[in-house]
């Protein structure tokens, strides 16, 4: 979508993702084809489709919901192409 910035899925409470800081958790983003699957901490959360995905580009994103600051970091980021 030419370099806008959109939620490719609405948000949905799960029991896997806490609001209370200090979290860690390990994401995992499986990508094949317009097929997008997202994981947290091994646990397959959601599945949607994605006709306007571009080859090449990856990009997170996160944002409080609240008037309060959110602090976000990566820790042994690896990308892998799966054949």
């Amino acid at each position: 979508m030419a370099g806008k910035l959109y939620p490719l899925t609405d948000w949905q409470a799960n029991g896997f993702i806490f609001s209370s800081a200090p979290q860690k958790y390990q994401l995992g983003l499986y990508v094949k084809n317009d097929r997008i699957r997202l994981f947290i901490n091994g646990h397959f959360l959601y599945e949607f489709e994605e006709k306007n995905l571009s080859p090449g580009g990856f990009g997170l994103t996160a944002r409080s919901a609240g008037s309060q600051p959110i602090t976000v970091s990566f820790s042994n980021l690896k990308i892998y192409s799966l054949n």
